[in-house]
């Protein structure tokens, strides 16, 4: 794989983690006994899984809450996950795109790994 296709598929599987990770501390937590939401966890988040804000307020307007633990409920977040990685593989294709020189040339670390 290229320099920049691998840079691309490691920011998508970051975003994927992020999109697990949400889902399993929403999982732990409600498995337990019940704790006080934890907002700036939360809004964390939201900043770093943009897509789970658009796609959770979508599909509330449309149909009705999820209930944690039901098929639906890892339906949509599976959903949101794929969504999630696609998002920070263009970003990270992004990345590895602003990292060329204007003229097109690569960049000294690119010429390194050739």
């Amino acid at each position: 794989m290229r320099k920049n296709g691998r840079a691309a598929f490691c920011f998508a599987l970051l975003g994927f983690g992020i999109t697990i990770a949400g889902i399993a501390y929403q999982v732990f937590i409600n498995s337990g006994t019940p704790a006080p939401t934890n907002w700036p966890l939360i809004a964390a988040f939201v900043v770093v899984c943009p897509v789970s804000l658009i796609v959770m307020s979508f599909f509330t307007v449309l149909f009705r809450p999820l209930e944690i633990g039901t098929p639906m409920f890892y339906g949509i977040w599976a959903l949101v996950a794929l969504l999630n990685a696609i998002l920070y593989g263009w970003v990270g294709s992004g990345y590895t795109g602003l990292r060329r020189k204007p003229g097109g040339r690569a960049t000294a670390d690119e010429q390194e790994s050739n």
